[in-house]
């Protein structure tokens, strides 16, 4: 997923991990979550062709893509695909 890419690009800082969660929910649909200890949320922007663009992407095949800030450190951005 894009965000897992965004994530290992742009979300890293010493001593801290990324976290993926992958769930498929009782109705069927799978729940992707992508955690990253920077707490601002990364843009949804058109980008340019190479880079820039994975929540843009994420946004247009995502039921819902939301985002919390975590309370230790960071932020989760989760997406639930319909399947």
């Amino acid at each position: 997923m894009t965000d897992v890419a965004n994530a290992v690009v742009h979300g890293r800082a010493p001593g801290h991990e990324l976290w993926l969660r992958l769930a498929v929910l009782e109705d069927g649909e799978l729940s992707v979550e992508v955690s990253d200890p920077v707490r601002g949320f990364p843009e949804v922007r058109a980008g340019e062709l190479e880079c820039g663009r994975g929540l843009l992407v994420v946004s247009q095949l995502a039921a819902e893509l939301d985002w919390f800030l975590r309370a230790e450190v960071g932020k989760t951005v989760r997406a639930r695909l319909v399947g």
